[in-house]
């Protein structure tokens, strides 16, 4: 999963750029990289019964946002 930090004030903004003043050591990157387990908690996007089903979900949020004035 990504995380996309958002603030509309802006001491928060410049604090969500203060992001890079570190390092990972070579043993930190391989600890991090032995977490992959090549499938995604979200959903398979492998699957196409799942994909078929995220797609109609998305369509009937889009939907019912058009139907509600957004």
């Amino acid at each position: 999963m990504v995380v996309i930090p958002k603030s509309p004030h802006r001491e928060r903004m410049e604090e969500n750029f203060q992001v890079f003043d570190f390092a990972l050591s070579g043993e930190d990157m391989a600890a991090v990289s032995s977490l992959d387990r090549a499938e995604s908690v979200f959903f398979s996007h492998r699957d196409p019964a799942m994909v078929e089903w995220f797609v109609t979900m998305a369509e009937e949020r889009r939907q019912r946002r058009r139907g509600a004035g957004e």
